[in-house]
């Protein structure tokens, strides 16, 4: 019973240990593009818009722009 509880209270404590980082919250995504930054052309513009109507066709809605 003793073992058990120093096991649980060494995991308990490694867990935390490893939580505590300044960086447990990441503000920028490193994939993939964000809003803010991503339509400044029309190429990207249309980019984005092909994605949605892709979005259509994979649910076989039969949608043609």
């Amino acid at each position: 019973m003793k073992n058990l509880i120093i096991y649980s209270l060494l995991t308990v404590l490694f867990f935390a240990g490893n939580s505590c980082t300044k960086d447990f919250l990441e503000l920028e995504p490193k994939t993939g593009q964000v809003e803010a930054n991503y339509y400044k052309t029309e190429e990207q513009a249309f980019l984005a818009l092909t994605a949605v109507y892709d979005a259509y066709a994979l649910q076989n809605w039969q949608f043609v722009p």
